[in-house]
């Protein structure tokens, strides 16, 4: 299969590579207007104030950093020849708001993913992040029915950043650890108008946690432009269900607009059940769950080029359940607020300042069920109790962009984020129960000042180059009261903590635009995150791990090569990428605790070792992404140009290297060790080679049926870190078998496979649709086909087997 895999995509990719041999002088002609998304995406720096056929959004700034893909006008009266699966799957000639500027995507020096307006609005999904799970470079893996997380990279959770609308959606300290949980689930998927990637570190722009990189969800856009007098409303009804887990979503938009105020506001209700497994895996009990949420934006045009906007987003998730801890039950609220105030062209110089702020609180609930055999072994007398983590953040920012010419462009920005907690830190709530109160964290604070520069120049004669540079510090302190966890007859001061650290990145890259609308690019970046604090004390093996900042950031090192096209009937892009990190490995060794070595902590009378801390060891990962698209009616005229063929193919693969002195190594196998005293394991997030075929027929934007085929074949998962196999709920056949020793014995063996791999796959889904007219559409679906039973790598629940789906979307 993986041969197979692989030489498919390639012949997919060969045909891109191809295509200006085929069509002889054609990719040297100009492409029509409406067939290229060249032409039809030119930032607001190129756009005439004064043309009457200016759009809304070429008048106004984005609401997030971004420019709708179509105006409302336009998706009215569809053309016959739309251009919008262009920039379907990936990100050719679109600009980015996931790199702060307006800088040409297509010439952009990094690798990028983009879900557009036109996909969101014709495919029905139930979680945000499913949107992007067969472009390349991301996978994802689930832990129930309402949720997904991104693998990318190499890393997961905090490792990589999640934004809406350039906010960050986690705090400082990271949200779900390594491996993110539900933090994507916080996004309302009727709520996000188009979804941006870039992959690869971005930490030079957006700080701490950006070093596998950044994800940014924008939300939805306002359909209807400012009107010359009078008051015009519309509005937008869904309706979708699917089979599988009686998944039932209703979505209620309404918009208005004004001669200087417009509006968006939108609510969601969801009810999904629990996931039926493919074959005889039956009901996978439980991973059902439910949502309640609103958002609104609002912009209001102060003056020509000034414009002020607000967007929230509030989201009441409860009884979500995850299926490798079946006696616990979560609820998540999440409310955000953000605003942005843009004025534009202030002089020769200055293109436009934008400054920004916003706040968000979570508060994370979870509840202990009988027969949760670690619920009722917390602290006691705490038996099944209700956990509550909160967090508050407020991140304000500013921006201005500069020109100098025709060539040249720079970004100066300052942001800050400020975080408050209560019992932060990843799996630490505070517990009550029968009366008592005990916060496993004490409260603390934490925030992170950035500086920083990015320069953008054409040079000319088709290379352009870019380069960024970042300064951030940080201060982290903890403020523990008489419900912080401590031994019995302890000082509040032993989780007292205030210290500072700092991390510098930079980024540099150039692209070559060798021929019409084919280039190459390469760059070089550094990335960090400032490392997670230690919030409590902890016994650890023969001594006491203290409360600590760690000691340094964890540092990447990227470099990337990639060739990109878009050609009128072929584009894509392939690109090959190695990262190094040092300082990967976090690991309690001994260390001073206010000055000593030795401390009874536990009032015995006996000294204690001290445990600290500490980042140590080094880790690389590195692998292909590529994808290729092209229309059929290059090769035959028996189709139009609406029949798209598009190939994908991944793999990543890696190392991590443990140093001497890691506190606990006895679950690593003896030829792991190297000569030095360290050993070397498989990283843990990295995925197996896979490869994507689709086939498009129809435009989704033009009345009438489309549809698209699709298969995924994923290759056997080899590299699974054997610190991992016994450990991760991942690898068992019944993952929701918690804490059960049997899944750990070696007589009776609870993994998928005795060797711990996880077995290839390959799972054939259709989607489908029919547009009525501009207000009336259908969207369909049939997921897994054969009802395939699976696993992907990483899940720690079976995937789900066949499912149907229907959506009924009514614009008026």
């Amino acid at each position: 299969m993986k041969d197979m895999t692989m030489v498919t995509v390639c012949l997919l990719i060969m045909a891109g590579f191809c295509y200006p041999a085929i069509a002889g002088e054609a990719a040297d002609e100009e492409t029509p207007a409406e067939e290229s998304a060249v032409d039809e995406e030119v930032s607001e720096d190129e756009t005439d104030e004064d043309s009457e056929e200016e759009s809304s959004e070429e008048e106004s700034p984005e609401e997030s950093e971004t420019t709708p893909v179509e105006s409302e006008e336009e998706m009215e009266e569809p053309s016959e020849e739309s251009s919008e699966d262009r920039a379907e799957y990936n990100l050719a000639s679109e600009s980015v708001t996931a790199a702060r500027s307006g800088f040409n995507a297509f010439n952009l020096p990094r690798s990028t993913n983009l879900v557009n307006k036109t996909r969101m609005d014709n495919e029905q999904w139930g979680v945000a992040l499913d949107r992007l799970s067969h472009s390349p470079g991301i996978w994802l893996e689930r832990r129930g029915s309402t949720t997904s997380t991104l693998v990318m990279r190499g890393l997961s959770g905090r490792n990589v950043l999640a934004t809406v609308n350039g906010h960050s959606l986690t705090t400082l300290w990271g949200e779900g650890a390594d491996g993110g949980d539900d933090q994507y689930g916080k996004v309302d998927p009727y709520s996000v108008e188009r979804i941006e990637v870039i992959r690869g570190p971005m930490s030079v722009l957006y700080g701490s946690g950006a070093m596998g990189g950044v994800i940014n969800f924008v939300t939805n856009e306002i359909p209807i432009d400012y009107t010359p007098g009078g008051f015009e409303m519309g509005g937008r009804t869904r309706l979708s269900y699917g089979t599988n887990a009686n998944e039932q979503r209703f979505r209620q938009e309404a918009f208005g607009a004004t001669d200087f105020f417009r509006f968006h506001l939108g609510g969601t209700y969801a009810s999904v059940g629990d996931i039926q497994g493919g074959r005889d895996r039956g009901v996978l009990d439980p991973t059902s769950g439910r949502d309640k949420n609103f958002d609104g934006a609002f912009e209001f045009k102060l003056a020509d080029g000034m414009y002020l906007d607000a967007s929230i987003q509030q989201v009441r998730r409860r009884n979500q359940h995850r299926f490798y801890r079946p006696f616990q039950s979560n609820d998540n609220d999440w409310f955000s607020y953000q605003t942005h105030l843009t004025i534009e062209d202030l002089g020769d110089f200055v293109e436009k300042i934008h400054v920004g702020a916003s706040y968000q609180y979570k508060e994370e609930t979870r509840y202990w069920m009988n027969g949760d055999t670690q619920g009722t072994q917390l602290y006691g007398a705490l038996v099944n109790p209700t956990g509550v983590a909160k967090t508050t953040t407020i991140n304000p920012g500013v921006r201005v962009h500069l020109r100098f010419g025709e060539s040249h462009k720079t970004i100066l920005g300052w942001d800050l984020e400020y975080d408050v907690g209560e019992s932060p830190d990843d799996e630490e709530f505070t517990y009550s129960a029968n009366g008592l109160k005990v916060k496993a964290s004490p409260d603390a604070t934490w925030y992170g000042n950035g500086f920083y520069v990015q320069h953008e120049w054409t040079i000319g004669g088709g290379l352009s180059m870019q380069g960024s540079a970042r300064y951030d510090s940080f201060h982290y302190k903890t403020d523990p009261d008489v419900y912080a966890d401590r031994q019995p007859g302890s000082s509040l001061d032993l989780l007292e903590i205030s210290n500072n650290t700092n991390a510098i990145v930079g980024a540099i890259g150039a692209s070559y635009e060798f021929a019409a609308d084919q280039l190459v690019y390469g760059s070089f970046s550094r990335g960090f995150r400032e490392r997670s604090p230690s919030f409590s004390l902890a016994q650890v093996g023969q001594g006491w791990r203290v409360p600590s900042q760690a000691d340094d950031p964890i540092y990447s090192y990227t470099w990337e090569v990639g060739y990109r096209w878009d050609l009128e009937d072929s584009w894509g892009t392939v690109d090959f990428w190695r990262t190094r990190f040092d300082g990967f490995s976090e690991d309690s060794i001994p260390g001073t605790y206010q000055g000593q070595s030795y401390y009874d902590f536990d009032g015995d009378g006996t000294n204690d070792q001290v445990l600290v801390l500490h980042s140590q060891g080094w880790a690389y990962v590195y692998g292909i992404e590529a994808e290729g698209n092209l229309r059929l009616n290059t090769l035959t005229d028996s189709v139009d140009d609406t029949w798209v063929l598009r190939g994908m193919f991944d793999y990543s693969i890696g190392v991590e290297q443990h140093r001497e002195g890691k506190s606990n190594p006895s679950r690593v196998d003896p030829d792991q060790y190297t000569t030095n005293g360290g050993f070397r394991t498989p990283i843990r997030f990295t995925q197996p080679a896979r490869g994507v075929i689709a086939l498009r027929m129809g435009d989704p934007e033009m009345n009438g049926f489309w549809m698209e085929p699709l298969v995924e074949m994923v290759y056997r998962y080899t590299r699974a870190p054997q610190s991992r196999i016994h450990a991760d709920p991942s690898y068992r056949t019944d993952p929701d078998v918690y804490d059960d020793p049997a899944a750990f014995g070696q007589t009776t063996p609870r993994l998928i496979r005795k060797d711990g791999e996880l077995p290839g796959y390959s799972v054939l889904n259709f989607r489908y649709g029919y547009r009525f007219n501009e207000n009336v559409r259908v969207n369909g679906y049939v997921n897994n086909i054969a009802n395939v039973e699976y696993r992907r790598a990483h899940s720690r629940a079976p995937a789900m087997g066949t499912d149907i789906g229907l959506e009924i979307v009514i614009d008026y």
